[in-house]
């Protein structure tokens, strides 16, 4: 409900806490939370998925199409929080 009178929504999935590891080869490339990310993106068209994971992850075409943005975060460390905010709000692209 929230979704759809919502200006934008945004989904943020990341990785099974027992999912990654640089110890471990993984059993899957699926993204967790696939299911969340459909219910959202069918009521709101303006939906950003943003990703916060350690490996590339398989993402069905159709579902690809039903966002209107896709963002990989990888792993960034304890200010990635803050940097994912920053970005979607569009702060800090002034002039380097």
């Amino acid at each position: 409900r929230v979704a759809i009178g919502a200006d934008v929504a945004i989904v943020l999935l990341g990785a099974p806490a027992n999912g990654e590891s640089e110890g471990r080869d993984q059993d899957s490339f699926e993204q967790p939370g696939l299911e969340l990310l459909k219910i959202v993106a069918s009521v709101q068209r303006k939906t950003v998925l943003c990703l916060n994971v350690g490996s590339p992850k398989q993402l069905p075409p159709d579902l690809l199409q039903a966002v209107g943005a896709v963002a990989v975060c990888w792993f960034g460390g304890q200010e990635s929080a803050e940097g994912l905010a920053a970005m979607l709000c569009g702060e800090g692209w002034g002039a380097c």
